[in-house]
């Protein structure tokens, strides 16, 4: 260590900190670890911060909410305007019926291009009775 450096000492486990940097708190290895905490905590706050916002009513059914539904599919995004309280029962419903015009042309596409129906569901990542469902239904 040159001679005008402080010796510095994490916050966090006490090891010597060998970042150059004169600001540092935290030993690398503690940095990230406390960065996952601070997130975690923000998202948590935000989170309930929303549920406050929101009823604990499914604004389909009226039943007991059990999740948020985000408008724009984007976990990432918890905006207060991109959630809205629903049942499991609603959310299934709205993911089928947008998801169902998508998963249709797929598989008809894959089948087209003389995919077997295991291959389809396994490209597509869901179940085999879906594609065969679908694949009667075209025949």
């Amino acid at each position: 260590m040159e001679g005008n450096q402080i010796k510095r000492y994490c916050k966090r486990c006490g090891t010597l900190i060998l970042n150059r940097d004169p600001s540092a708190e935290y030993c690398l290895k503690c940095l990230e670890i406390v960065r996952r905490e601070k997130s975690k905590e923000a998202y948590q706050k935000r989170l309930s911060l929303q549920k406050k916002r929101f009823s604990q009513k499914c604004i389909f059914c009226g039943a007991k909410k059990q999740l948020y539904y985000h408008l724009d599919l984007n976990k990432r995004n918890s905006s207060k305007e991109n959630l809205i309280p629903v049942c499991q029962s609603c959310n299934n419903k709205i993911h089928y019926l947008i998801l169902k015009p998508f998963f249709k042309t797929m598989i008809r596409v894959l089948k087209d291009n003389r995919y077997s129906g295991l291959e389809i569901a396994k490209i597509l990542g869901i179940s085999s009775h879906i594609v065969y469902k679908h694949l009667n239904y075209e025949n």
